[in-house]
């Protein structure tokens, strides 16, 4: 209600009865006069808690214009009356103590009452802010909607713990990649490929190429790329120091053992006996010690001692370091890598030469001498061979002289030469000859068998057939080697031996004397190419991802990947994303007091009604709604704890909206003690008790509920001229009760009177007493050449307790000479309220 609605209403609930007892005189009169005062008089019965039907009739106001003023004044009450109504009913929904809107009264007749719409619009108000929903979203442009506005907008200011989403430490985090939520922190992630720098925060491409093992294939060269690597075939092998063989299972050099796979150079009676990255022809005869993997025998102690393999040469690839243990080495990732012909000084951490010539492995053949270098060695020829030698200048070894062959030998006739290892013999030409030996009973030459004999000097893969005083060797068909028996029944595995040509996309599978090269899984063949090639598992023909709903599916080499995609405050449970309900699981960051709201993706912290978050935003306290709420209470507010009560001062009874105070009315309730003599005025929380005495001469006469001071000239003394001739023929009383009026923008017109006179006559107004401060103000409007208005204004703001008797004289005039006077005694009564 607007503030000249406010103070019409103040006017008219005190002027009422003074309008109806001056009907002796005064009548309203125009249309825009009858809006005016029926809707003030509709607005003051609501405001006084009366139903607007209560209103009977309207006895000062013309019969022609009845019609009009009620429709005016139950047009205004009945606003009046729902804006009170729809006040109380949200409050009441506001209430956490009452808050049901069942107990909010009906219409009286039964009719969805404005209470009752206002309480149930301001609930949905409530649901729709606890459900996320825009405070502005009602738009049915009916009362609803401000209810609903008012109480979704005060529960967004009082009662959550934020507006804002829930805190999120990953949103500004300066994680360059991923990104984990720990407590009420964040922890930077990397994904797969990279790993975290020292600052914790930045991801770093991880070399793979530089790591252990070794992650391509031998013969395939590898190259990084950001978060992973490819392998190419380039024809590079993995080079392992000498006796020492590259195995693509494990990934590391290991010992070749000479003597299983018969690579060894040893003749009968020697026994060959593998030793780490070589081996040793013993005689039979010697006292050799078979030591485990990993030892070798001491030739002055016959015990076996650990071997350090990291000494023998470094069996380690790549960025790798040598590490000797007890009967074995590892091969640890080492930061600092040398290049061929270095070896990493651990006291210094640099890169030093290897003098290959202080090895323990002597590089050079015999008759050469190791001459060290930057980073490699050389052999040169350290002297002569010797008799029955030659050197081979190709390979710089000794070799013998066959001197048979050259026929530098100086066997006589009758003998042959036999060309021995440095030398030759001369027997007897009746001896055997080459392949034959004598029988030592017949004296006959026999065959001798060079393949029982172990005198054959066929290759791994070759097969000795024994001949007529010779033998020789016969290549084995592909895929297969000789046994003990000297036969090819032994199936090449190329597949271990690394024999075979499957690219690194294919499986080696090995066959009874061959292999087959199957594709990986994953891979599918490509008859044009002859190769295998990646299926793009993500990206099927038929459109279907392999992986479940809300996952993401990321194709890789010979494989995929599907990574869960829920959102934050969601976990993947069954093939699909589930809100986290936090207040079930007691996951909540609310405190004590507090209501936890789940929400889809997070939760709400709510305080109870009648209270808010505190500063820290830990908890909840008392609203004093007494000070944060202006104009809760029309009386004294009193704060209790998640709530408030209104007291009204001594005068007043409270409302049963709760807040409103009803002024009493000693008056009509009989509750004064004004004599018979004494008329009761009731005033704004009190009353008081006036006496009228009409002066002499004067009849005392009651018309409705006010008392008026007639005069009656036959009670006139004989001959008294003064009281003959004494104009003044009335006195009216009225009294009228106002609240402090702290403000006002324009008069506020607190009574009206029509005055009727004579065409002949002028109406002459004066205000002749109790307007010593100029609150009032009375103005005269002619309305035609029969018809005078007044009207009483108040012209400044006046502030209570004050009171006053204004005196107005309605002085009737003809020619300057006074012929009539009324005299009007009002008597104001202004509170100290504002109500």
């Amino acid at each position: 209600m607007d503030s000249s609605n406010f103070y019409l209403v103040l006017f008219v609930t005190a002027l009422f009865t003074l309008v109806m007892a001056m009907s002796s005189f005064a009548q309203t009169n125009g249309l825009g006069d009858v809006i005016t005062d029926c809707c003030g008089r509709g607005l003051s019965f609501a405001e006084m808690g009366r139903n607007c039907s209560d209103m009977s009739s309207l006895p000062d106001v013309r019969y022609a214009q009845r019609e009009s003023c009620k429709a005016v004044f139950m047009s205004c009450c009945h606003r009046q009356k729902y804006s009170d109504d729809c006040s109380y009913g949200i409050t009441h929904r506001l209430d956490e103590e009452r808050g049901d809107c069942a107990t909010v009264p009906e219409d009286s007749c039964d009719r969805y009452s404005a209470g009752k719409e206002c309480c149930n619009c301001c609930g949905l108000g409530i649901e729709a802010y606890s459900l996320g929903i825009p405070c502005d979203h009602m738009s049915l442009n009916t009362p609803c909607d401000h209810a609903f506005e008012t109480c979704c907008t005060l529960t967004r200011q009082e009662h959550d713990v934020t507006t804002e989403p829930p805190f999120d430490p990953c949103i500004n985090s300066p994680c360059s990649q991923g990104c984990q939520i720990v407590d009420s922190n964040y922890k930077c992630l990397c994904i797969a490929g990279y790993e975290l720098a020292a600052d914790r925060t930045t991801c770093l491409d991880i070399n793979e190429c530089a790591g252990y093992p070794y992650p391509c294939e031998d013969g395939e060269e590898c190259f990084n790329q950001p978060g992973t690597f490819v392998c190419r075939e380039s024809g590079r092998r993995i080079s392992c120091p000498r006796g020492l063989r590259y195995n693509r299972g494990s990934r590391l050099c290991e010992d070749i053992d000479e003597c299983t796979e018969r690579t060894d150079n040893c003749r009968p009676p020697q026994t060959c006996y593998n030793i780490f990255k070589s081996f040793r022809c013993v005689q039979r005869h010697q006292n050799v010690v078979l030591c485990p993997d990993g030892y070798e025998q001491d030739q002055r102690t016959n015990r076996c001692v650990d071997v350090d393999e990291c000494y023998h040469g470094n069996p380690c690839t790549g960025r790798q370091r040598c590490e000797n243990t007890d009967g074995s080495y590892n091969c640890v990732r080492d930061s600092v890598v040398c290049n061929t012909g270095y070896e990493r000084n651990f006291v210094t951490q640099r890169c030093e030469d290897i003098n290959e010539c202080a090895r323990e492995n002597y590089p050079c053949v015999t008759g050469q001498r190791c001459e060290n270098s930057e980073g490699s060695f050389r052999c040169v020829r350290a002297f002569d061979c010797g008799t029955g030698y030659t050197l081979n200048a190709i390979t710089q070894q000794c070799e013998d002289i066959n001197e048979c062959a050259q026929s530098v030998s100086s066997c006589g006739t009758g003998f042959r030469c036999e060309n021995l290892d440095g030398s030759f013999v001369c027997n007897r030409a009746m001896t055997c000859g080459s392949g034959y030996t004598l029988h030592a009973l017949t004296q006959t030459c026999e065959d001798v068998n060079e393949c029982t004999a172990g005198l054959a000097r066929c290759r791994r893969n070759q097969q000795c057939v024994n001949l007529a005083g010779s033998h020789t060797c016969e290549n084995c068909e592909d895929g297969y080697r000789i046994d003990s028996r000297n036969q090819c029944s032994i199936d090449v595995d190329e597949c271990a031996e690394r024999m075979d040509s499957c690219s690194v996309r294919q499986r080696c599978v090995n066959t009874r004397g061959s292999y087959r090269c199957d594709c990986l899984n994953g891979f599918d063949f490509d008859s044009i190419r002859n190769d295998c090639f990646d299926v793009d598992e993500c990206n099927p023909p038929d459109g279907r991802s392999p992986c479940l709903p809300h996952q993401s599916c990321y194709n890789l080499p010979g494989e995929y990947d599907c990574q869960n995609m829920c959102s934050y405050g969601s976990r993947y449970t069954r093939g699909t994303c589930v809100d986290i309900n936090e207040c079930a699981e007691g996951t909540h960051q609310c405190q004590a007091m507090q209501e936890c709201i789940n929400q889809e993706g997070g939760h709400l912290c709510r305080c109870p009604v009648g209270y808010r978050l505190t500063r820290s935003r830990r908890g909840c306290e008392d609203i004093d709604e007494c000070t944060s709420i202006p104009n809760s209470c029309r009386g004294e507010c009193l704060n209790t704890d998640g709530s408030f009560s209104c007291i009204c001062p001594e005068g007043y009874t409270l409302n049963d909206n709760g807040f409103s105070c009803n002024d009493v009315n000693e008056c009509t309730m009989q509750l004064d003690d004004c004599n018979s003599d004494q008329e009761c005025f009731n005033t704004l929380g009190g009353y008081k008790c006036r006496s009228m005495e009409c002066p002499e001469y004067y009849d005392r006469r009651l018309a409705g509920n006010q008392r008026e001071c007639v005069k009656n000239y036959d009670n006139c003394p004989p001959r008294n001229d003064a009281c003959l001739s004494n104009v003044t023929t009335q006195y009216t009383f009225s009294a009228m009760a106002l609240p402090s009026i702290p403000y006002i923008s324009s008069p506020i017109r607190l009574m009206t009177m029509d005055i009727s006179k004579s065409t002949m006559s002028q109406v002459v107004l004066r205000l002749v007493d109790g307007n010593e401060r100029n609150y009032f103000q009375v103005q005269k409007r002619l309305l035609s050449s029969v018809h005078v208005r007044a009207s009483l204004m108040l012209i400044q703001a006046v502030n209570g307790p004050y009171e006053t008797d204004l005196r107005l004289e309605i002085n009737t005039m003809i020619n300057n000479e006074l012929t009539q006077q009324t005299v009007v005694v009002i008597h104001v009564d202004i509170g100290e309220n504002l109500w």
